[in-house]
């Protein structure tokens, strides 16, 4: 199979006049960079989004109707500020505004960093907004895509010759399986759908996991609830003596009908749970011929996490959970590389067998399959950020600046131990390789 695609790919590049076409789904921080950069190599670019906004997670929305958690793809939520700086989170061809002065800034900055970045570089007229993409299948050599315009309700069916796949992975909430839940007679809600914390006054809460998303959403909620339980196996724990009405609790051992029962014995009622237990990855358009499989999370067979080997002509940009600008970019440089046919990928046995050896190590390491594409825990040779030097290497491509990887290193679990000051830290680039940290905003006369 691996064969004849490849023969009908290199026909269509000799034999063809025409552009090749390049189709990319979602118009967020990886899809912007794969339009951006799929236009700088002349590739014909088309674009699909079914928000009705480009940005991607940073569109704030909403949560409206009974299944509102079918029809949001955002969570995004009122007051939110970035929990990493954005030096990091910007693309490496396009600096966040000097006005500026704060690393750690509000959703709405990122938002309007990102709109200005599909304007600078023209690639607005080739995203369709509102366009949701319902099918994706292989058809004689390309790709035939589906695509419902969600307000006119009338369906297109395009043919491609490449495919990004940046649909995100933070759309289908994960429900963590605790015995009991069913008997539970409060209010049950994901992160995802979570908007302001006034909308919890006077509630006592319990929210589950001490994630990123957990650890502010509790910091958040418990400025207005009576009460905040953080259920969690962090250890060691997480800093929350500047949240007096805060208690942390081990995991759930089953719920009660007004409340649960702790690991440790204890119980406590509450009248709303809160979970905050990540996302499955769901690329519903998908059809079964793709090639593809997703367990626990993990896509495969994917090459560097990237190329689907099956049909190499599809790329996943952004799978992994910690992912930032310059990784969507650098994924993207990678695949354009061999879309381009500048570069030769290995035979589909070589691939497979790389991959293959790394779920193998990562399984002999005691990582879960559920973090399969979560490189920040992949250390091959005791080398860290081994991943992004691999990709630039195989591509013969620009790397990350190693700057990034340290201020990645600096601030990587500040969530969890200063919560209350990491944001106020202000970050500096004094080239590619260092950066100087400002203790206090005053340095750079800012107000945060």
């Amino acid at each position: 199979m691996f064969k004849k695609f490849e023969f009908e790919f290199n026909l269509i590049k000799m034999n063809s006049c025409r552009k090749m076409r390049i189709c990319v789904v979602g118009a967020g921080t990886a899809g912007l960079a794969a339009v951006k950069h799929s236009l700088a190599q002349d590739f014909d670019v088309v674009c699909y989004d079914k928000g009705n906004a480009i940005g991607g997670q940073w569109v704030y929305t909403d949560p409206t109707g009974i299944k509102c958690e079918q029809n949001v793809h955002s969570s995004i939520y009122e007051e939110l500020r970035t929990n990493v700086p954005k030096e990091m989170m910007a693309y490496p061809d396009f600096e966040y505004p000097s006005s500026l002065k704060q690393s750690f800034i509000s959703a709405t900055d990122v938002l309007k960093y990102h709109q200005s970045y599909a304007k600078h570089f023209q690639l607005e007229s080739h995203i369709h907004l509102n366009h949701e993409v319902l099918r994706i299948r292989p058809s004689n050599g390309r790709w035939q895509v589906h695509v419902l315009n969600t307000v006119t309700k009338e369906l297109d069916v395009q043919e491609f010759d490449f495919v990004f796949i940046c649909n995100g992975r933070f759309v289908t909430p994960f429900y963590a399986s605790i015995k009991d839940w069913e008997q539970y007679q409060g209010k049950r809600m994901h992160s995802h759908t979570y908007r302001k914390a006034e909308d919890f006054k006077d509630d006592t809460v319990l929210i589950i996991g001490a994630g990123r998303s957990g650890m502010d959403l509790t910091n958040h909620i418990r400025k207005t609830a009576k009460h905040v339980y953080l259920s969690h196996h962090v250890t060691p724990p997480p800093r929350t003596d500047f949240m007096p009405n805060v208690t942390q609790k081990p995991i759930v051992q089953h719920f009660t009908a007004s409340g649960a029962v702790f690991s440790d014995g204890s119980a406590h009622d509450f009248s709303v749970v809160i979970y905050c237990t990540g996302f499955i990855y769901s690329a519903p358009f998908l059809s079964a011929d793709c090639g593809l499989y997703v367990d626990e999370n993990a896509v495969y067979p994917l090459y560097k996490h990237c190329i689907n080997i099956n049909h190499p002509t599809m790329a996943f940009i952004g799978l992994q959970i910690y992912i930032f600008s310059g990784l969507s970019d650098l994924q993207v440089r990678f695949a354009l590389e061999y879309f381009s046919g500048r570069k030769t990928l290995p035979s589909r046995e070589e691939m497979l067998t790389e991959i293959d050896a790394e779920l193998a190590q990562r399984k002999a390491n005691g990582e879960r399959k559920w973090l399969t594409h979560e490189i920040h825990n992949l250390k091959l040779n005791n080398v860290n950020y081994d991943y992004y030097k691999d990709l630039a290497e195989t591509a013969d491509i620009a790397p990350i600046k190693p700057v990034i990887f340290k201020v990645m290193e600096n601030t990587f679990n500040k969530y969890l131990y200063e919560l209350d000051t990491f944001r106020e830290t202000v970050y500096e680039f004094v080239d590619n390789e260092n950066f100087i940290i400002h203790p206090n905003v005053d340095a750079l006369k800012c107000k945060i």
